[in-house]
């Protein structure tokens, strides 16, 4: 069985052996070699020696430095953009309480101007009823000037009550004296003898009162019982100011205008 055989490595050709001897310079120079020299082995540069530590913190600082600058940009952008709407928030918000206080402002002045107005309109309405209340009262005390008028001419003995009012305080302050007018005089003379002899009151009449006053003396000064008087008493318990006003006197027939006067002139 034939096999196919591997070819062998050739061998090396028998060289004589030579002593070594130093190379001349020119051979370091490059002096072409002999051909019978053997091919000097290349040796492949030493690879240059690197500290990992420093590498590993040149890429440290090289990423810091992309890290810096790529944060820089977003955080100016976010800043950018946080900033527009802090300014739009806050002038949102300023905006708003400049208006709100302008609103506060404005119902402030409304609200006093009403409340001057409703104090006004009280103040109005209240001297409306003064004036209205006190006209009433003035008009109705007029009227009751002439029922009493009416009610002395109608009533000769009207004094009467008075009179007696007046004797009864004589046990608190003695009547001395008493005036009257020359009608209610006689009356009361007719009427109060026992009254006025009981008192000691001196009476006398006097034809410059009206019919219906008073005027007494005591021990500790005058009454004043006069229409006058009493009126006037009785119109300041009302809360108005109001005189009686004295009855004018009768019209005399011989004045122009009256029946009996025309009926009295002689014919043309």
């Amino acid at each position: 069985m034939s096999e196919q055989e591997t070819p062998l490595p050739p061998k090396p050709r028998n060289r004589a052996w030579q002593r070594w001897q130093m190379a001349s310079l020119e051979a370091e120079t490059g002096a072409p070699d002999s051909p019978d020299a053997p091919d000097a082995p290349v040796t492949p540069p030493k690879p240059e020696e690197v500290d990992p530590r420093a590498l590993i913190a040149q890429w440290r600082e090289q990423a810091e430095q992309q890290g810096y600058e790529l944060g820089y940009a977003q955080g100016l952008e976010a800043g950018r953009r946080d900033g527009l709407a802090s300014g739009r928030e806050a002038g949102e918000k300023q905006g708003h309480a400049e208006a709100l206080a302008q609103r506060q402002e404005e119902n402030a002045a409304l609200h006093a101007r009403l409340h001057d107005i409703v104090r006004q309109a009280d103040t109005a309405a209240k001297r409306l009823d003064r004036e209205v209340g006190d006209a009433l009262i003035r008009l109705a005390l007029d009227i009751a000037q002439d029922i009493v008028r009416a009610e002395l001419r109608q009533r000769t003995d009207a004094i009467v009550p008075l009179v007696r009012e007046v004797l009864a305080l004589h046990y608190q302050q003695p009547i001395l004296s008493m005036r009257l007018h020359p009608d209610d005089y006689a009356v009361v003379q007719s009427q109060l003898p026992a009254e006025l002899a009981a008192t000691g009151c001196r009476l006398s009449a006097d034809a410059s009162l009206q019919a219906g006053d008073c005027l007494a003396e005591t021990t500790l000064g005058d009454i004043d019982a006069t229409l006058r008087a009493r009126w006037r008493q009785h119109a300041e318990a009302l809360g108005v100011e109001h005189e009686w006003a004295a009855a004018a006197p009768p019209a005399s027939p011989s004045e122009p205008g009256t029946g009996q006067a025309q009926a009295d002139e002689p014919p043309a």
